[in-house]
């Protein structure tokens, strides 16, 4: 039995919430790769003699199948209800791990929930925090999150500093409980007061808001923190002095503070990026560049490429600009685009076309990648649709085809749970890694568990990644940044979108969801952005596969060509549906096949009269079974780009 193993590496990797890391394998009898002091001829003794601290150590051995021991999850299973008939706190929560997921034993959600509060009613905090888990997400429960924040704020009035830090947080924007300042600053204090940094900041930064004497003396407290070298304090000083808040609004006093708070290390990025653009503070394109410098190209590849490219803030160097992009454009989409247009122009690195072609498009399919993310987050939360975990799967599938290394690492976290999907380590592990090459979090819970998984199941996911790999060389994407919005009225975008035009989709969808200019409609916004998905996808394809047929910058390659156009027609591209239309027809590239012909044709034939024509002529050489066969195939594609 391996699943668990990789749920509860990325439930450690990737928790809901910061205040808790690793929540699994506390105290642990062996891991991998390391060396235990652990006696397991003691251990088993004392576990036989009924010691409930040692049988719940001893299952753990099980569990995680070393000093000799081979993983076994019913043996765990086994040792920790010995354990948990003890009233042993840390075998109820890894014993209601093994039942919420049916790993080892017979899936029992209710019986995983009991234990989970009798565990944290023995002041275990581990217990209440998988309750809350559950609901945040809807893992094996209905998501709730007011039943999330129950659960937190028991945790907070057990004294858990981290989780009086949540509370208030959910307090202050209004997530599971009543929006409540006061709620949020006295469980702020509590944790501050308990020596928690991060709702001190919180604390002072509300009080700030409020004005008055208030302000005043968050202000001197977040000055007083800043002194000392707390860099995050230092940030959100100078935030209140653009604001005015607690002190007087002084453009001068701001710089300064942001420049300390760069000092300690916090916020660099941002500072520097204020300091370039000049937003809040006088623009300094030097210190700008000095900062963005002290965070180094893999971090801040694109603005530093960017100065570089444009001479701004340091002398004009084509050559170190291509290599800032290079190194940033996994992070950043416009390093990327950056990069493409010195190798247009052949400036700092040789004139590659080809190579500049391809980097446009994996900017596109960025772009692809984080409006899916947003809308899988949609589905996932409950937040502007109706709560969909299967659908929330589907597209966090494919934001991480597109790239996007979170969405991969959220799609890995279904797959350990079964959440959406079917459960399977396999799953977990693939999409860690295919997200590890854009997302640190992916390639740390990628690692973690290439070291628990047994190697045949390692060996199996190899392949299966190799794949996608080889799938990405030829098609692009393994099967954040955002369009700009347009600048045109409400009447002529409305009139573009009606037409197709992706730009202006994109741009509707913003200003619906934003209300920017429009009256906002949030599901009518989302609704457009799943155009934007298929159609964009259905554009790129479209656009790859007439370079493979026609020879275009790339060696010409019909098989190719037709795959591509098949991906195309797939997600709703009526040009690529015709050509495959055309291709079976005439076996161009494909076997010569009148019903798939047949097929696309009437999928084509909603848009192009072309293709109506064309599907008329073949009907008439066809029987009528064959002709209905191919309607209702046609149907079913249909169905694939309109949901």
């Amino acid at each position: 039995m391996v699943g668990r193993t990789a749920l509860l590496i990325l439930v450690s990797v990737f928790p809901a919430s910061v205040a808790f890391g690793q929540i699994v394998l506390k105290d642990p009898p062996c891991m991998a790769g390391k060396t235990s002091s652990v006696d397991l001829t003691d251990l088993k003794r004392k576990a036989e003699d009924g010691q409930a601290k040692a049988q719940w150590q001893f299952g753990l051995v099980f569990f995680l199948g070393c000093h000799g021991v081979p993983a076994d999850h019913e043996q765990a299973a086994i040792w920790w209800r010995l354990a948990v008939g003890q009233n042993e706190p840390d075998a109820m929560v890894d014993l209601g791990q093994l039942l919420l997921y049916g790993d080892g034993v017979a899936r029992d959600v209710n019986e995983a929930m009991r234990l989970f509060q009798k565990a944290g009613e023995l002041g275990e905090s581990r217990g209440y925090y998988q309750l809350a888990q559950m609901y945040a997400v809807g893992d094996g429960v209905k998501q709730d999150l007011s039943e999330e924040a129950k659960w937190y704020r028991k945790l907070a009035e057990q004294g858990v500093p981290d989780a009086m830090w949540m509370i208030g947080k959910y307090y202050d924007e209004g997530h599971g409980v009543p929006e409540d300042e006061e709620q949020a600053k006295y469980w702020w204090r509590k944790a501050a007061s308990a020596g928690h940094q991060m709702a001190a900041i919180s604390l002072a930064q509300l009080e700030a808001q409020g004005g008055g004497e208030d302000a005043a003396q968050a202000a001197k407290e977040l000055q007083a923190k800043a002194k000392k070298g707390d860099g995050e304090a230092a940030f959100d000083l100078a935030e209140l002095y653009l604001s005015g808040n607690g002190v007087p609004r002084s453009a001068t006093g701001a710089t300064h503070w942001f420049e300390v708070a760069a000092e300690h290390d916090y916020g660099r990025i941002e500072v520097a990026n204020r300091l370039w653009k000049g937003r809040g503070i006088p623009a300094d394109p030097e210190r700008a560049f000095y900062w963005y410098q002290k965070v180094g190209c893999e971090l801040a590849g694109y603005q530093l490429g960017r100065m570089y490219q444009l001479g701004q803030g340091t002398a004009q160097d084509y050559a170190k600009a291509a290599d800032c992009y290079r190194a940033g454009m996994e992070r950043a989409t416009y390093a990327r685009l950056g990069l493409a247009d010195l190798m247009e122009a052949g400036q700092g690195v040789p004139k590659d076309d080809a190579k500049a072609l391809d980097l446009y498009r994996e900017a596109a399919e960025r772009e692809i990648g984080g409006v899916a993310f947003e809308i899988a987050m949609d589905f996932d939360l409950g937040r502007e649709l109706p709560n969909d975990l299967a659908q929330a799967a589907q597209w966090w599938k494919i934001s991480a085809s597109y790239h996007n290394g979170g969405a991969a690492l959220n799609l890995a976290k279904k797959y350990a749970s079964g959440t959406g999907v079917p459960r399977s380590a396999i799953g977990a592990y693939v999409w860690t890694a295919l997200g590890a090459d854009v997302f640190y979090y992916a390639k740390s819970a990628n690692e973690q568990i290439r070291h628990q998984l047994p190697q045949d199941i390692v060996k199996q996911g190899n392949e299966i990644e190799e794949g996608y790999r080889d799938r990405k060389k030829q098609f692009g994407a393994f099967y954040d940044d955002s369009n700009p919005v347009l600048k045109m009225s409400e009447a002529e975008m409305k009139v573009a979108a009606s037409q197709g035009n992706i730009d202006a989709l994109f741009s509707l969808a913003y200003r619906l969801s934003t209300g920017q200019g429009l009256t906002a409609d949030v599901p009518e916004s989302i609704q457009i952005y799943r155009q934007v998905v298929f159609q964009a996808r259905g554009d790129l394809y479209t656009n790859l596969a007439r370079e493979y047929e026609f020879g275009i910058v790339r060696t010409k390659d019909m098989k190719v060509a037709m795959d591509l156009y098949r991906r195309a027609a797939e997600a709703g591209s009526a040009e690529a549906q015709y050509r495959l239309g055309l291709a079976y027809q005439m076996g161009d590239g494909v076997d010569k096949d009148s019903m798939e012909s047949l097929k696309w044709f009437l999928v084509a034939a909603d848009s192009n009269t072309s293709a109506k024509a064309k599907a008329e002529e073949l009907e008439g050489t066809l029987s009528a079974l064959q002709v209905d066969a191919a309607s209702r195939n046609a149907s079913e594609i249909r169905m694939v780009y309109a949901r």
